[in-house]
């Protein structure tokens, strides 16, 4: 997802074991929620609707980002939009720049444009509708992978507490955050695009 992730995590003898179910979390997030890798979900969804109108049954993960997206994008009367890759990848914000801007439906509002119907199907309503998840897919990446720290008995505290418990306070067993990078250089590897985890063990 073009974003470096880092979860520090207090010294504790289950932590050793945290690494691979996080890491075998993100890559199923990244292989769903990313525009940035050509076989993810999103992105074979994209490649369907790029001249067409398309419908197709979706995971459970990217339905929620979605249903969550077009709920803001009503709210906000279009301001927040989840269709707008084809707009950003044409301003070198992207992983592909369109040949030209002949299928920019994403001006419309996601809302006007995508449809997500029960039994998670998701339907583009026109062609030309590229979806880009950057805006939101990553603040859902933090709460699935702080729900998993947290069934795995390691309760999460946002940035904001952790800056108060290393100030003095009690400090947090887990804190997690996200670094975005925006713009990659096209000289990039895909590697160095990809979401990458860390676990940083702390004495209390």
């Amino acid at each position: 997802m073009g974003t470096a992730w880092r979860v520090i995590v207090v010294a504790n003898p289950k932590a050793d074991t945290l690494q691979e179910a996080i890491e075998d979390r993100l890559t199923e997030l990244e292989s769903t929620l990313s525009h940035w890798d050509q076989n993810s979900e999103v992105s074979r969804f994209n490649q369907a609707a790029a001249k067409q109108q398309t419908s197709q049954s979706i995971s459970n993960d990217l339905a929620a980002v979605i249903e969550k997206g077009l709920e803001i994008s009503l709210v906000t009367k279009g301001a927040f939009n989840i269709t707008l890759g084809n707009e950003i990848s044409a301003r070198g914000f992207g992983p592909n720049t369109p040949k030209n801007d002949s299928n920019l439906a994403s001006r419309r509002p996601s809302h006007e444009v995508l449809v997500l119907e029960p039994n998670s199907i998701l339907r583009s309503l026109q062609p030309g509708v590229s979806i880009d998840l950057s805006a939101i897919a990553k603040g859902y990446a933090v709460a699935e992978i702080s729900a998993l720290l947290t069934r795995s008995g390691f309760p999460t505290t946002s940035s904001k507490s952790a800056a108060k418990s290393m100030a003095g306070e009690q400090r947090p067993t887990v804190q997690i955050g996200v670094l975005a990078f925006a713009n990659p250089a096209p000289a990039q590897s895909p590697k160095s695009r990809i979401a990458s985890i860390s676990i940083q063990l702390v004495k209390p």
